[in-house]
């Protein structure tokens, strides 16, 4: 390498978060210099015997730096590609010199901070801190360093943004949308290409939906991830009583009653039916009629808003029953709109019976085979835990992970580290993987406003 390939090259100093957060967190850095100031394994060793994610992430983190020794000298650095060089640097004397005005030297995390504009002295321009903590990234700041949030991405990865939704819009000509409606089940994109100029359909995903309209004439078409769209029903079967808001929701229903599509995401802003979406979806194919599944298992991570209320007495049900007022209150509304309209259920096999509330505390080696498993509030998960979740799955079961990634009260995630952002940036380009996010509010005006605008 010559010297001014050298100067080129990026240097990354990494904190304890990103660690936390990710224990490979090297894995996800390419052509750059990563250096580990010492500080950040005595935090990572402070923490290693925590219970719970930090804790098991520390050790994970320590494991994998140890298992890196084989390849080398920390001190003189780390070839782990043909692009990557990691260092672990001690915060001498001379690199806690520039700071200690500032900053107490004796706090390791001020000894990141120290090694980080070391490095920021010698090369300003190429020197970057990398952190998932805030209050760390604006110390680094009033010292003049770069700095940057820790989200892993590679090249295969589907961005959490408004460039995926699920589904695309698409203004078509009239003549388009009359072919692709009178030509059977399935109509080639191949044609789509062929005989219409402008319309971008370049990258659809395994499931993702097209919807064309153009006056009174419309359709919705969902790529099979072999060359096909195939038509689907502008249209959800009256369930319970209870008749979609928009076309989301439809799309939404289409993919929770499809067997093949064994993992289902849905993202929204609070107010949008994800919940309920679900437990219809769900009471429709446990039901004597259509039994899909034997039972449609609820869960949601146990992460409170603002202070925690502290012990909760009871049983497993009671202690779950608190905080699965989500299942509860929409499963309430479901059966009531159906007593409502005439539709009578046998007391041998109420609705209420086929949900069981589950604690993802102990799903930890499990193997869930026949059962429709929702999981709310999923953007609180870990992408760790999101990966523990599903594969519990065992033959026959069906995942379904709701959430608001604009409405998090984990610390550890946020909008784009979150299990459930992961959940669609991995899975997305697979055919059993289905993802809609729903737009439009529907559980009041009021609900709608607060959710848009606080």
């Amino acid at each position: 390498m010559t010297t001014q390939q050298s100067v080129e090259r990026e240097t990354f100093v990494l904190d304890a978060s990103v660690f936390l957060h990710d224990p490979r967190a090297l894995d996800h850095l390419r052509n750059c210099d990563v250096v580990i100031p010492f500080a950040v394994i005595e935090q990572l060793d402070q923490m290693k015997k925590l219970d719970g994610t930090k804790g098991m992430n520390s050790r994970r983190s320590l494991q994998y730096l140890d298992d890196l020794r084989r390849f080398g000298s920390f001190r003189e650095g780390i070839k782990i590609s043909d692009n990557q060089i990691v260092k672990i640097l001690s915060t001498v004397p001379e690199i806690i010199r520039n700071i200690s005005c500032r900053f107490d030297p004796e706090i390791l995390e001020h000894q990141v901070l120290a090694v980080a504009n070391y490095l920021h002295r010698q090369n300003a321009k190429k020197t970057i801190l990398l952190s998932k903590d805030l209050h760390m990234r604006v110390k680094a700041n009033i010292l003049g360093i770069k700095t940057m949030d820790f989200v892993e991405t590679e090249k295969n990865d589907v961005l959490f943004d408004n460039r995926f939704k699920g589904y695309r819009n698409i203004d078509a000509p009239e003549g388009l949308i009359k072919d692709c409606c009178c030509n059977g089940s399935r109509y080639p994109l191949e044609k789509i290409f062929s005989d219409v100029d402008g319309i971008d359909l370049a990258g659809l995903m395994a499931n993702e939906f097209v919807i064309m309209a153009n006056g009174n004439r419309k359709y919705l078409g969902r790529y099979d991830g072999n060359g096909d769209l195939c038509r689907h029903k502008w249209e959800m079967p009256n369930s319970c009583g209870i008749w979609p808001k928009n076309i989301e929701q439809i799309m939404a229903y289409h993919l929770l009653t499809d067997p093949s599509v064994q993992v289902v995401t849905l993202t929204g802003k609070a107010g949008t039916g994800k919940t309920m979406l679900a437990l219809l979806a769900g009471l429709s194919q446990t039901s004597n009629g259509k039994k899909m599944y034997e039972k449609i298992l609820f869960s949601r991570p146990i992460i409170s808003i603002g202070n925690d209320l502290g012990y909760l007495s009871g049983d497993k049900e009671d202690k779950l029953s608190s905080w699965m007022k989500s299942c509860s209150d929409n499963l309430y509304f479901i059966l009531s709109r159906a007593e409502s309209m005439g539709i009578k259920r046998k007391k041998k096999n109420k609705s209420e019976d086929a949900v069981q509330l589950e604690a993802l505390t102990f799903i930890r080696g499990r193997s869930i085979c026949g059962r429709y498993y929702i999981v709310d509030e999923a953007q609180n998960l870990t992408p760790f835990e999101v990966k523990t979740i599903i594969s519990r799955a065992g033959e026959g079961t069906k995942f379904v992970l709701l959430g608001d990634p604009g409405q998090i009260d984990n610390p550890y995630v946020d909008a784009e580290s979150n299990g459930l952002t992961h959940a669609v940036r991995k899975l997305s380009p697979l055919s059993i993987h289905g993802h809609i996010t729903l737009l439009g509010g529907c559980r009041s005006n009021l609900a709608d406003v607060a959710a848009s605008y606080l």
